[in-house]
């Protein structure tokens, strides 16, 4: 008989004496047989000359920046200078290898109490019209003031850890596993999946792959808390092969269906929101999934899936196109492929490959990344080494780049690349600089009469307190007026960013904010723009905050400071 080859998983499963599914008997012995002569002639790593490691002589503060900016959020002069001190090899350990860094972050103070109270759908049902509006309203607004807290809470966290590629990692995997808080309609859920996606950041393919299939807010998200054997819903079963396993072209709408079976029963406990199994919601019957047959549950599907020859190239493409660029070479695919399944599927092996990689330096990967709208704004702030902004403020800004947290566009997240930028949005950055660096009338306007959006993502506190009557609204019209006034403020400090005793010359300005924002040359072009600037500015050594702030808002305002 013809021995097709097992996957890493089968042989290993083989060797500690489990069972495979479907392995027929030749098939068994043939992996016992592989299983001796990899430990007899262990097989060489074949890296490609595109994933050598960089040495420590191509080492340069430069790279150093570009790794940060990378697989974090960038950094000030001062961090960018004590990552390039360590070295590649030292820096990029410094970085994957996170858990070694001690963090202790609180959680936001509406996920300290526990999850809420669930909502009584018949006190609901059985009062008045006026007072039900009024207990939606409520439901509604308290819902609200916890997202603002959590995107708040969420975004400290991406401007001020010491462990910045657990953080991207998050924002990966929240676009990738994508679920929005609109129709999961709790805050707490996407507190807690949050927390799931960095605690499982940089691990294993199929613990983070079995975490989201239990999470609440995936399973109300895509409605598989309700699925059952009399109607098993596919909406999970379909998303998590075609955009978070395999991709298109690889299952059947058979496979759909009989893994949809296999998930009947995966619920929730929804006074707890935690992941609760049913067996009486459960198909026990025979299904036949990916060319296996057996009584299969939801574990079993996600073995079989990540097993498929697809899986592993599928989500090595994905990350090396959300940290370096799109389409990579087959090479640095296969190259990343064989580390991931050498290492017994874990992420941290792959990512060093990456970080440590000669392309992941090219040409091809430099200052050619448009940032996103959550890097464009963190990375800004951590440039201009300014504390974060209103949380509100925040969700606005990124909001009206088209990213805003724990509400993607649809279950596919966001596109990124090209479509973060229009000719619409590229204004759009251009003016919300303003507000981080000069704040005053541009921020007030934005606050104004015609800044509903703005003026709802502010609201940190319960606007519909129970007293509502003229004195209450008073003191409400007080507390958001000197909210107002604070978000004016700049956040920005010129001296943090440009020290007096650099402003010698133009050229000693240029040099240094240049290093500061953009890490790279000017362009041509650019660099004769503000020279052209800055002779119209004062000289200098006699410049003002107002000068300053001008500069670094005209630097902001290029094409060039919108890449990475």
């Amino acid at each position: 008989m013809e021995l097709s080859p097992l996957t890493p998983r089968q042989a290993a499963r083989w060797e500690s004496g489990g069972k495979p599914h479907t392995l027929q008997k030749g098939r068994m012995w043939s992996a016992q047989a592989l299983c001796i002569l990899c430990a007899i002639f262990p097989p060489p790593t074949r890296y490609s000359s595109m994933l050598r490691p960089l040495s420590k002589a191509e080492w340069t503060p430069a790279r150093a920046a570009h790794l940060l900016n990378r697989a974090g959020f960038g950094g000030s002069p001062q961090e960018i200078d004590a990552l390039a001190a360590l070295g590649p090899e030292a820096a990029v350990a410094s970085l994957v290898d996170y858990d070694r860094i001690d963090e202790t972050v609180t959680p936001p103070d509406f996920a300290l109490e526990g999850p809420p109270e669930p909502f009584d759908r018949r006190a609901m049902r059985n009062a008045e019209e006026e007072e039900r509006k009024k207990m939606q309203r409520q439901r509604r607004v308290s819902n609200r003031v916890d997202l603002n807290h959590l995107r708040g809470w969420w975004f400290e966290r991406m401007r001020s850890t010491r462990r910045p590629l657990q953080e991207k990692m998050t924002l990966f995997w929240h676009g990738h596993f994508a679920t929005s808080v609109e129709k999961v309609k709790s805050t707490y859920a996407m507190y807690l999946q949050n927390e799931t996606l960095r605690r499982h950041a940089a691990g294993s393919w199929e613990e983070i792959v079995s975490a989201v299939s239990h999470d609440p807010a995936m399973l109300i998200y895509l409605d598989g808390a309700r699925s059952k054997k009399q109607a098993p819903n596919e909406n999970y079963a379909r998303e998590l092969m075609e955009l978070f396993t395999l991709g298109e072209g690889h299952y059947t709408e058979g496979d759909i269906h009989e893994a949809a079976r296999a998930f009947t029963g995966w619920t929730i406990d929804r006074k707890n929101l935690r992941f609760r199994e049913s067996p009486f919601m459960h198909d026990r019957g025979t299904k036949t999934f990916m060319g296996k047959t057996g009584d299969f549950d939801g574990a079993d599907i996600i073995r079989i899936l990540l097993d498929h020859p697809e899986a592993a190239p599928f989500i090595c493409r994905k990350l090396w196109a959300f940290f370096a660029y799109p389409d990579p070479e087959e090479e640095i695919v296969n190259g990343l492929v064989e580390v991931f399944l050498k290492s017994g599927m874990q992420f941290r092996p792959v990512l060093s490959t990456v970080f440590r990689s000669r392309a992941f330096y090219s040409n091809r990967a430099g200052r050619t990344q448009i940032k996103s709208p959550v890097q464009w704004l963190v990375s800004t702030l951590k440039y201009l080494e300014a504390p974060l902004p209103d949380p509100g403020l925040c969700a606005y800004v990124t909001a009206r780049l088209g990213q805003t947290l724990f509400e993607p566009p649809n279950v596919k997240g966001w596109e990124g690349g090209t479509a973060w930028i229009t000719p619409a949005t590229l204004l759009e950055r251009y003016n919300l600089a303003a507000i981080l660096v000069e704040g005053g009338e541009s921020t007030r306007d934005a606050v104004g009469d015609g800044g509903r959006d703005m003026r709802r993502m502010m609201m940190m506190e319960d606007p519909m307190a129970e007293e509502d009557n003229a004195k209450s609204r008073r003191e409400r019209r007080r507390q958001m007026q000197a909210r107002r006034k604070a978000i004016a403020e700049p956040v920005v400090d010129p001296d943090v960013v440009l020290p007096g005793a650099l402003r010698t010359d133009g050229e000693t300005v240029r040099r240094h904010l240049q290093w500061r924002l953009f890490q790279s040359e000017l362009r041509p072009k650019d660099r004769e723009a503000f020279e052209s600037f800055f002779a119209t500015l004062p000289k200098p050594r006699t410049w003002k905050d107002a000068d300053v702030r001008a500069v670094v808002h005209a630097m902001l305002s290029t094409p060039q400071f919108q890449l990475t």
